[in-house]
């Protein structure tokens, strides 16, 4: 489990909050006027429909980037009819535990300035990594999801989150299909900032005085997302800003790439079976290819080695067997492959 403790800024916004919710006013600009990140979030409901009485659960961390999407939507909900919830998860037991508690708190807080309603979810088991963090965090939103009846989850993924995924899957050793990245909206989830640079969004929070509390383990660069960030990404976008969003589009251009004989999209899909038969017919590349597909049908994403241990497997004469291979638990008869988490 990461170390968390809670920086000076975090405390003071945390102490300031804790007897008067009321100083999150000031972030509430006037709603007759958008500012240009107000107006992207804007055509973003609107060019993917989730605009005229769509129900969003927004996502809150009480980070910068969740604190300025809360405020972005929240000024153009009226605008877009759009009607917005709050959620706030709860990563549970810990040697961070406290400090978990003061930010779901102030969460809660921030809701209730904003007069929205406020759903949560806490782990009842410590989880011990990032990963599962994560996979905690995205099943919770996802069932509160489907018990409210929204129509998305809205994320403050951006720009520099668009990246950092991207060049942490090629050093994983990802396919075609992997370097894409993010969507704006896909799967129920909504990502309005994705396409804005990180700093439009300080800009914004500072601009509107958007309070937020900080996590210092950010600067940790034992995590590889931290080290990717700040030795290749921050660096690029000091000296070279423009080339940041020619990465991305060069990436999903080469995602796009057609290739003869591709397999179709059916063939992985989420809790059917992979054939077997089938699999072990192509070749070596598109069979990396279709258990790349398939474990991301079902929320699994697969290292290049991982790929290469489950094919070790596939193409055993045995004709049951079961192995757990990252996140994972495949089982195999002879003409078939499953996977359950």
């Amino acid at each position: 489990m990461r170390e968390i403790t809670v920086c000076q800024q975090s405390r003071e916004v945390i102490d300031r909050l804790r007897p008067n919710v009321s100083n999150l006013e000031m972030t509430m600009v006037n709603q007759d006027l958008l500012l240009p990140l107000e107006r992207a979030a804007f055509n973003q409901l609107i060019r993917n429909g989730l605009h005229r009485q769509k129900h969003l659960l927004v996502a809150l961390s009480g980070g910068m980037d969740s604190m300025v999407l809360l405020n972005l939507l929240f000024k153009v909900a009226a605008k877009a009819n759009v009607k917005l919830s709050v959620a706030t998860i709860h990563h549970g037991p810990g040697s961070n535990a406290g400090f978990r508690d003061e930010v779901f708190a102030f969460c809660q807080r921030v809701s209730e300035s904003y007069g929205l309603p406020f759903y949560s979810s806490k782990s009842t088991m410590e989880l011990s990594s990032e990963a599962h963090m994560r996979d905690f965090r995205m099943k919770a939103l996802s069932e509160m999801a489907q018990d409210i009846g929204v129509d998305a989850i809205a994320l403050g993924h951006h720009l520099r989150d668009q990246i950092e995924t991207q060049l942490i899957r090629l050093l994983r050793g990802t396919g075609r299909v992997g370097i894409a990245g993010m969507k704006v909206f896909e799967n129920g989830l909504f990502r309005p900032l994705l396409e804005q640079p990180k700093e439009e969004i300080e800009r914004y929070a500072a601009a509107c005085h958007i309070q937020h509390v900080c996590d210092p383990s950010n600067l940790q660069t034992d995590f590889l997302r931290n080290w990717v960030r700040i030795n290749w990404i921050l660096p690029l976008e000091k000296d070279h800003p423009e080339k940041a969003k020619v990465l991305v589009r060069s990436l999903e251009n080469l995602s796009q790439l057609p290739e003869e004989g591709l397999f179709e999209p059916s063939s992985t899909q989420k809790d059917t079976p992979l054939d077997r038969t089938s699999l072990l017919e192509q070749s070596t590349s598109k069979q990396i290819e279709l258990i790349r597909a398939y474990g991301r049908a079902n929320s699994i994403d697969l290292t290049f080695s991982q790929i290469q241990e489950l094919l070790k497997h596939f193409r055993r004469p045995q004709n049951s067997l079961q192995v757990r291979v990252g996140r994972g638990s495949w089982r195999v008869d002879a003409k078939h492959i499953f996977v359950e988490l």
